[in-house]
């Protein structure tokens, strides 16, 4: 045993036994191992990089694929903390396990991306509208970072509260509503050039919600794009992809159809193609509106291909309104056009093709969207030929609907088998 000094608030104090105290400091006897411990701690809590008197807001996001090479916190250029890491964090928190209970915690544990941001306040022990923001801009840096990457993970977990008396008090624990990739899309890895960017872009829109009024078609057209990566099935998605362009192009009554396949060339290269890709999007967009199978447009392919078709027309649709946000984010010029329906319509009817294709710079080569024909049994693109396990459920997009349909295909042979066995006996 040996003799250390510790403040009074700190967790060392507390776990100890107090012997002589004073008004600033109290001298405790400890073991060296529990020493050891409250140093791990509070290496730990410096990861998370809080402060007293700050409220903070975490967004953990589990199991995600990640290409970020660091095992110490990495500070974006916007003060957000990135950690790789989440289990070492909860360790050193075990009132958290009271708080959260074991089984939320261990699905937080599985968290591999975990973003922190946190602000000083007057008041850290209320739940307030501070909270509400912070939880609001790293919800933003997560939709943005979902335009520029196709993301695989399993779900993400936002958490908020104070850092007080030397402890990180959760308030509130919500489970953020999670994208889903369209079938036959190659995930992306996070990077930190990504987080980077997503950081910039989140920044950039919420200048642009300070402004509301103004750019209010543009945030209905991004809410309608996040919402169309949140949908489980196909035709429904690609619903929301052409309806998030149509609120850039804003097309006039009784000509949209035309207008569409014209003005959406502006963001992408322009030719035979890119005519036929979007024209037949639109079509699908407008199938999916009069409840008609989304295919339907599609007739004048075989039978056995409108289906990797229409992913391909889906896949297009989605990269292509991503691209189009993403640039108008990038390039404050180009926003100002978009500032109001006025100086919309100015844009599209003033300016002539050539005029508004050097305003945008670099388009969306629809290209580089590959047909795919060959689908794991999460709906990836595979290089082989189909296999047994190819299996993907009719116009479904989202990892955890294969997912549940092949545990069900599973359990539906577990079964007959096991019927079959049994029936020497019966």
């Amino acid at each position: 045993m040996r003799e250390v000094r510790v403040s009074p608030l700190s967790r060392a104090a507390r776990l100890a036994c107090r012997s002589n105290c004073s008004s600033r400091r109290t001298v405790v006897r400890m073991c060296p191992n529990l020493s050891n411990i409250c140093q791990y701690i509070t290496v730990l809590l410096n990861s998370l990089g809080l402060n007293a008197q700050e409220k903070f807001a975490i967004l953990a996001i589990k199991n995600v694929r990640a290409e970020i090479d660091s095992k110490t916190p990495i500070v974006l250029p916007d003060g957000t903390r990135v950690l790789t890491e989440f289990r070492g964090v909860l360790d050193a928190q075990p009132h958290w396990k009271e708080w959260l209970g074991s089984l939320r915690i261990e699905r937080l544990g599985q968290a591999n991306v975990v973003l922190v941001r946190s602000e000083q306040s007057p008041n850290p022990e209320i739940l307030d509208n501070q909270h509400v923001l912070l939880g609001k801009y790293m919800s933003e840096v997560l939709y943005v970072l979902r335009l520029a990457l196709v993301l695989e993970y399993d779900g993400a977990d936002m958490l908020l509260g104070s850092f007080l008396g030397g402890e990180a008090q959760v308030r509130q624990v919500s489970e953020v509503p999670g994208f889903r990739p369209s079938r036959g899309s190659e995930p992306n890895p996070v990077t930190i050039d990504a987080l980077i960017q997503a950081a910039g872009r989140a920044g950039q829109l919420q200048a642009i919600e300070s402004e509301y009024p103004k750019f209010a078609r543009f945030i209905r057209g991004l809410n309608i794009l996040v919402e169309g990566l949140r949908l489980e099935y196909g035709q429904d998605r690609i619903h929301e992809f052409v309806r998030s362009l149509e609120a850039l192009i804003l097309p006039d009554a009784g000509r949209t159809r035309r207008q569409f396949i014209h003005r959406c060339q502006t963001f992408a290269k322009a030719g035979a193609t890119a005519e036929q890709v979007l024209g037949e999007a639109f079509d699908m967009r407008s199938d999916t509106e009069h409840l008609n199978e989304w295919d339907s447009a599609l007739n004048s392919y075989p039978v056995s291909d409108r289906e990797n078709v229409a992913s391909q027309r889906l896949r297009q649709a989605e990269r292509l309104a991503c691209f189009a946000y993403c640039k108008i984010f990038d390039d404050s010029a180009l926003r100002r056009h978009f500032e109001t329906e006025l100086s919309l319509r100015q844009f599209w009817s003033s300016t002539d093709d050539a005029t508004r294709k050097r305003t945008i710079g670099d388009q969306f080569d629809l290209n580089t969207v590959p047909m795919v024909r060959d689908y794991d049994g999460y709906g990836r693109p595979t290089a082989g030929g189909s296999s047994g396990d190819d299996w993907w459920p009719r116009n479904a997009c989202s990892l955890a609907h294969a997912r549940v349909a092949l545990e069900c295909r599973s359990l539906v042979r577990h079964t007959l088998s096991t019927a079959f066995c049994l029936l020497p006996t019966l």
